[in-house]
């Protein structure tokens, strides 16, 4: 960014992004977290413990994440 160019505030962003893109974005996030905690408990419940392995492979799955946010955009529950 040239030195004379201040940053765009947050609101001067949003204004200039798309709200279906934004809106689709905050859903990924949302969808992504709930599911990453969603595994983590069900893993303490199971297992007692949540190793860092555990969160290393949950994080690192990121097909599994695709695949689940993608059935719950579709309306498919697994």
């Amino acid at each position: 960014m040239p030195p004379n160019k201040k940053e765009p505030s947050i609101e001067e962003a949003l204004e200039n992004m798309d709200v279906n893109i934004l809106l689709e974005n905050i859903t990924n996030i949302a969808v992504c977290g709930a599911l990453t905690s969603k595994i983590l408990l069900e893993l303490l419940e199971s297992k007692g413990i949540i190793s860092r392995e555990d969160i290393e492979c949950l994080l690192g799955d990121s097909d599994y994440l695709e695949s689940f946010r993608k059935q719950l955009l579709m309306n498919k529950l697994p």
